[in-house]
């Protein structure tokens, strides 16, 4: 049995304040102690709030620089002493939640953390290959085969902002430990389809026509 270290942190919802977007949810600020060091994710749908009129242009145009900015400040002071100034001199437009307690698991539990407090706290628009992909209800086996009966698309699923998203591109699930710590069981991969080329140090998913089996 593997175990694994766990480390205190704490979390804060970072929500806005704006004629038509009252109490609007922007993102998750996580904060390791044990490094002093802040990750944070805000969301990535502007653009479509002022579509649909939750929010002006103007507001949106300093949302968009508003990640970036936060990244850089944390950086230059710190996670403690960044959040404290957060919490006193925000604006009544954009506000921070009390700090709440959660664990961190491994060294890098924070990206796993991250998303998951994501996923329960902010509700995107869903924006098709542009912030999310399609998620499959594929089982690809890290380390043994699995039978998959009818693959169906289970929904989206936003994605990091750096990466560069195509309509070949899609989400499965990952199970097994056997390729742990680099991918944890339960995560989820993105793949691209009709991969051509060499797949020299490449992670690959395969599946075997005859057998109706896939594995890595």
């Amino acid at each position: 049995m593997s175990v694994i270290s766990t480390t205190a942190a704490f979390y804060s919802i970072l929500s806005i304040d704006l004629p038509g977007a009252n109490g609007l949810a922007a993102g998750v600020l996580l904060e390791d102690p044990s490094s002093d060091r802040l990750y944070l994710r805000l969301r990535r749908d502007w653009a479509a709030l002022v579509e649909d009129g939750t929010l002006a242009e103007d507001d949106a145009e300093v949302l968009e620089t508003l990640e970036h900015d936060l990244n850089a400040k944390s950086s230059e002071l710190g996670a403690a002493r960044f959040l404290a100034l957060l919490e006193d001199s925000l604006s009544n437009a954009i506000r921070i939640a009390d700090r709440e307690p959660c664990l961190l698991a491994g060294s890098s539990g924070w990206e796993r953390t991250l998303a998951s407090l994501y996923q329960q706290h902010v509700a995107p628009r869903i924006l098709p290959f542009r912030t999310h992909l399609p998620v499959y209800s594929l089982r690809a086996a890290a380390g043994r085969f699995l039978e998959n009966q009818q693959v169906v698309e289970e929904g989206w699923e936003e994605v990091p902002g750096d990466l560069r998203l195509t309509e070949d591109l899609f989400v499965a699930h990952i199970q097994g430990r056997s390729m742990e710590p680099r991918i944890p069981d339960g995560s989820r991969c993105v793949f691209r389809s009709n991969v051509t080329g060499s797949r020299n140090g490449r992670l690959v998913l395969v599946e075997n026509l005859r057998e109706g089996s896939n594995h890595r």
